[in-house]
């Protein structure tokens, strides 16, 4: 392992590169393209490159790094803007579009989801190409598509919309995570628009189909020897990554107690393959050459291991990664090296630039950076004499280390912290290494010994699931709701990194800068908190036809909705984040509300009168916010303070009424396809 005290640019060229790279990307995506935009920049490339080769020709060194590292930003601009769309496609008519079927489709009841590149756009009597890609939703009322896969030809008629917004506060932005993977746009189709125009797959779909085959033979066995469902999702996803049929509840613990990676094949994953392949074939450096056969063998299987995995970006990302790890073992006998890390990364962003925005390429990267860097510092710490302790010992530097690293960007993203992951992570490490073994020969055609395995991988997984069950339930197992803005994320990581340098140059000023920085940063997010939890108001949320609002109250939380339970999947994506922020989603009380047509008039507090209009009614009310719901007319008098009208409104009922609240001088606020309204201390305003 190359030391800390040893590292310097000059050993890492892939750093840059990486950077440079990773650079050009951001600006290509931000920016609005054209093809003369797009043609420029072929040339300033190509222009360059020319003026790069002749600096060598001429061995004039002055500006080379320059030209060199300017030309790699153009590169990764490119890069990205050779994926994404230049023509906006025609989002007012409905047209008759060929696509191909890019992503395997999942059906949710009648629902089913999918996403399709367009080969092309049938206009009039010509056919105009295009590259968009969809993300699908097909209404199947009948359930006539059965056969439907990725790779298939369909022609269908539609008309192409816009993502839409994350209309509540800290609600998961889908738009965004979906233009992240290049997905710009999204298209909703009745089954009977749908027809199958070839179940040949094209050529590139080909290779994935065979591979799905396998994968599909492989979750049978799964099933079939595991007889228990829970253990089934869990021991599929430990062993292969599978976790299509994963449930929610399932997610949950593994996300609070800070072991969702086990769930993804990972480097963890690899490395324990290579470990096991390892030991099994040591015998065979006794051969002449056994050595470079054991490797080339064990390379060959990991990504073998890969491909019925799915080469999805986490097992791709962890496969090449660990795959340059191995060559640098094989010739030099350096199993990790910070310069691999950025070159494998490199290499997948040169294949997939979107893949600098999934969160999990963030997040595995930052946790093999802190592994390399922070885990031979802590073993200068401190380590044990005893070889059985200091393998624990081990462990517990890695977790830390990568914890170190991610903890932040998780913060961010996620908005907790798993108070008990170092107790989470050392109690999985031996049932997960177990499972993967054990899950791992249930392939082998051995049908009375894949019954023993399955009812050993059966009970494995259930008495583990139940340990990280009771660990979860433990008081502040979880800390929700933190709030982590960008600002903060970026000083976090230079906290990071100043306290690596401190360490590496042996500054202590550098190390007291740090932690004045840190108990800045923690000042901040403690003044956040506080301000949530000092917050007194109202919040009608977006939740499209059904009404849903909260009342705040420092720290006190009561959540009013039509919807039949505050466990409703739409509340939990779309309001469970933002009432984090305020308190335990486990003291939330909860209320539902008359969906249909009965009124309901409802006195929050001394100040705070509500009435809901489901249904007509012209008596006078006096409520301070009227609901107006289900193309309910207006009553004669509005004596309200405001008039909210949600989305279970039409658009021509909300256009009338809003013509007769602005006649009368009467404040509104229109929910529909809008953002959640927030009532603060008695002044109303958007959030």
């Amino acid at each position: 392992m190359l030391e800390i005290q040893k590292i310097n640019l000059q050993q890492i060229p892939f750093l840059r590169i990486f950077l440079f790279y990773a650079i050009g990307i951001v600006v290509a995506f931000w920016m609005t393209w054209s093809e003369f935009l797009l043609l420029s920049s072929i040339v300033t490339l190509f222009l360059l490159l020319c003026i790069y080769i002749g600096l060598l020709f001429f061995k004039i060194y002055n500006y080379r790094d320059y030209i060199l590292f300017l030309t790699i930003f153009l590169l990764g601009v490119l890069g990205m803007a050779n994926q994404l769309p230049i023509d906006i496609p025609d989002l007012e008519n409905t047209r008759v579009y060929q696509a191909v079927v890019t992503e395997i489709p999942v059906r949710k009841g009648e629902i089913l989801q999918t996403r399709l590149g367009l080969i092309n756009t049938q206009e009039f009597r010509f056919l105009k190409s295009s590259n968009l890609r969809l993300q699908t939703t097909i209404w199947d009322k009948d359930l006539k598509i059965t056969n439907l896969e990725k790779g298939d030809v369909i022609v269908f008629k539609g008309r192409i919309q816009n993502l839409p917004s994350a209309y509540n506060p800290k609600q998961f932005d889908y738009s965004s995570y979906l233009k992240r993977n290049g997905i710009f746009y999204q298209i909703f189709i009745p089954s009977k628009d749908v027809k199958i125009l070839s179940k040949i797959p094209q050529d590139a779909y080909k290779f994935e189909a065979n591979i799905f085959k396998i994968q599909n033979f492989l979750q049978s066995k799964f099933k079939s020897f595991i007889s228990d469902y829970s253990a089934y999702q869990i021991a599929s996803a430990i062993t292969f990554g599978y976790k299509a049929d994963l449930s929610a509840e399932i997610l949950e613990v593994f996300s609070n107690t800070g072991t969702i990676h086990v769930l993804s094949v990972s480097g963890f994953h690899v490395s324990l393959m290579f470990g096991l392949l390892t030991w099994v074939l040591k015998p065979m450096d006794r051969l002449p050459k056994g050595r470079s056969l054991r490797f080339l063998f064990v390379l060959i299987f990991i990504w073998f291991y890969a491909l019925i995995c799915g080469l999805v970006p986490a097992v791709l990302r962890a496969t090449l990664m660990f795959s340059i790890f191995l060559i640098g073992y094989w010739k030099n006998k350096v199993l990790f090296s910070v310069n691999a890390v950025f070159s494998s990364a490199f290499l997948l962003l040169f294949y997939d630039p979107f893949m600098l925005f999934d969160i999990g390429f963030q997040l595995s990267y930052l946790a093999v950076l802190g592994i390399l860097l922070f885990v031979p510092l802590l073993k200068k710490l401190y380590q044990c004499e005893n070889k059985y302790l200091n393998n624990i010992l081990t462990i517990v530097y890695v977790s830390l280390s990568a914890q170190l690293t991610t903890t932040t960007l998780a913060m961010f993203y996620f908005h907790q912290f798993p108070t008990y992951f170092l107790i989470s992570n050392l109690i999985l490490t031996i049932p997960s290494t177990l499972i993967l073994y054990f899950g791992t020969f249930l392939v082998v055609p051995w049908t009375g010994f894949n019954e023993i395995l399955g009812d050993i991988v059966k009970k494995l997984v259930l008495s583990t699931y139940d340990i990280l069950n009771y660990i979860d339930s433990l008081p502040f197992s979880s800390i929700q709701g933190i709030p982590f803005s960008a600002a903060l994320t970026i000083l976090s990581y230079i906290i990071i990194l100043l306290i690596f340098l401190s360490i590496r140059f042996q500054k202590k000023w550098l190390f007291m800068v740090s932690l004045s920085l840190i108990m800045l940063t923690t000042s901040l997010v403690l003044h956040s908190r506080l301000i949530n939890k000092s917050f007194k108001g109202l919040k009608v949320y977006n939740t499209k036809k059904e009404l849903t609002f909260a009342i705040i109250d420092a720290g006190s939380v009561h959540l009013y909705s039509t919807f039949d339970s505050i466990s409703h999947k739409a509340l939990k994506f779309a309001v469970h984040p933002d009432l984090k922020r305020y308190t335990e989603l486990s003291k939330v009380g909860f209320t539902n509300l008359s969906g249909n047509n009965k009124n309901q008039s409802l006195a929050i507090q001394n100040d705070m009168s509500l009435y809901v209009m489901n249904g007509n009614n012209d008596s006078v009310h006096n409520s301070k916010i009227l609901f107006l719901r289900n193309n309910t007319d207006l009553p004669n008098e509005i004596n309200s303070t405001l008039t909210i009208l949600d989305g279970s409104n039409s658009w021509k009922h909300i256009h009338q009424s809003v013509s007769v609240l602005e006649s009368k001088n009467r404040a509104y606020y229109v929910l529909k396809d809008n953002f959640a309204y927030v009532w603060k201390n008695n002044n109303h305003g958007k959030n």
